[in-house]
């Protein structure tokens, strides 16, 4: 695939994220971001300028022990080693970045940032470093930082890959989806075989909306033998986006054996299973996604109803009612809750976590359908029916022709006129609800004149009085 150029920036995309690990290099960009053990480069370039008595040879046998050390988890043992090159080389760049990843996994970050900038200033052209710098700007959450760094090394080794690469990440998550693009545009077109590169382009295409290209990325990162459960997760999503459910939840299936912690993989394919009505099949994967994150309330919603509707109700009961004492606020998870009691047979429970909702609700309309049901199930008819009777809340009113007009058929007739020339009406004919979610407010944007400026008065001027 040779990655096209997008649109402009919309939207928020997937798959990168501002976690503070170090990054690990794409295959074929020719650069070791996150690497422990130092570059193999000149001796003078490892082991900075001599202040004491100890040999190069010396200094080089402290740097691979520590290296060996931190790659078998002996921080303790590496930061020995390193103490002793620091002692007789304070400017020695590859002991700096080492004694700095060994802070950044520690949490002592401003000790980290210090090192890597000294390490960054003491090897000025070494591409890691200056990447290793820039992620410990973006775990502070300073992104201008991060590119900073960036540019700077990129201005002193031009079109590397690598850098061009972090580039990509930085302004993915700085939200410029237009920048990102552009830099790992350059970074395929000089490591085609780095299967990282094209999965951030798939993010960034997913950003802007542009599926086609979003899905030509992703496969190229499998294609060239991507392990990232994310590329897998993404494409899933594109596929799912595009309502091929059998494609994305093969994606997604992939993507938990890379990952089996991927709680959005499980979540999403208990999501489709869900929507397409087989419940039975979206009990475990919703069931994991909920063990991973009981705090999430997507899945903690589709859980319960998968629950209550093939599964245990109890069992949904209990997830939704421990979410609600963290999360009250949160209107759905009642109704859904209040379903689950009326499945598992009590209704007078039913009725009171409906009640919560409807307390809590602006429009809780399902609320009072689900109390309504319980209510007829407990054999208080009448009062279900009153609860329903919609009618009570209706304000009818025969309007006056608006100004202008010489009778409300007149006026009817100028409306009907205006609005079947109205651009909300080219997309679907026949029922505007059924694509691109036209509606009437989309008429009412500041911008009204002639009939339909007069409907918008006439409607707030109900508003006001109801």
């Amino acid at each position: 695939m040779r990655p096209a150029r997008g649109p402009a920036a919309q939207n928020p995309g997937t798959g990168v994220d501002g976690s503070g690990d170090l990054w690990q290099s794409p295959p074929g960009t020719n650069q070791t971001r996150g690497r422990a053990e130092p570059e193999r480069s000149t001796a003078a370039a490892m082991i900075g300028a001599p202040v004491s008595n100890p040999t190069d040879a010396d200094i080089i046998a402290h740097l691979e022990a520590a290296a060996a050390a931190i790659g078998n988890n002996q921080a303790a043992d590496a930061e020995r080693h390193l103490a002793a090159v620091l002692k007789s080389r304070p400017d020695a760049p590859d002991a700096l970045q080492m004694l700095g990843l060994i802070r950044h996994h520690q949490g002592r970050r401003a000790e980290a940032l210090d090192l890597v900038s000294r390490a960054v200033a003491a090897r000025p052209e070494a591409p890691d470093y200056a990447s290793n710098l820039a992620n410990l700007h973006l775990s502070a959450g300073d992104t201008a930082a991060a590119r900073a760094a960036l540019d700077d090394a990129l201005a002193r080794t031009p079109g590397h890959p690598g850098l061009l690469y972090d580039l990509g990440r930085v302004a993915i998550l700085a939200g410029d989806p237009g920048a990102a693009l552009d830099h790992l545009v350059q970074a395929a077109e000089a490591a085609p075989q780095a299967p990282e590169v094209f999965g951030a382009l798939g993010v960034v295409y997913q950003q802007m909306g542009d599926g086609a290209n979003a899905r030509a990325a992703y496969e190229t990162a499998i294609e060239l033998g991507s392990r990232d459960a994310d590329d897998r997760f993404n494409l899933g999503t594109v596929c799912m986006n595009a309502r091929e459910w059998d494609k994305a939840i093969a994606l997604f299936e992939e993507a938990t054996k890379l990952n089996p912690d991927h709680q959005r993989a499980h979540a999403d394919i208990g999501l489709i299973h869900g929507r397409n009505a087989d419940y039975a099949a979206a009990l475990d994967p919703l069931r994991r996604a909920v063990a991973l994150a009981p705090d999430n309330a997507r899945s903690v919603n589709e859980l319960i109803y998968a629950e209550a509707i093939v599964g245990d109700p109890l069992a949904g009961i209990k997830t939704g009612e421990a979410f609600l004492k963290v999360h009250p606020e949160m209107v759905d998870l009642h109704h859904q809750v209040a379903f689950a009691y009326l499945q598992a047979g009590q209704p007078e429970n039913a009725v009171k976590a409906a009640d919560r909702g409807i307390d809590r609700g602006v429009h809780p309309t399902t609320a009072l359908a689900i109390k309504s049901a319980a209510l007829n199930v407990m054999g208080e008819r009448r009062a279900a029916a009153e609860l329903l009777d919609f009618d009570r809340l209706i304000m009818t009113k025969v309007q006056k022709a608006p100004a202008g007009y010489a009778s409300l058929d007149d006026f009817n007739r100028a409306l009907v006129d205006d609005l079947l020339n109205d651009p909300t009406l080219e997309y679907a004919t026949t029922n505007r609800s059924m694509e691109k979610g036209r509606g009437t407010m989309e008429l009412f944007d500041g911008n009204e004149t002639g009939p339909v400026l007069a409907l918008k008065g006439l409607i707030m001027a109900m508003a006001r009085a109801y």
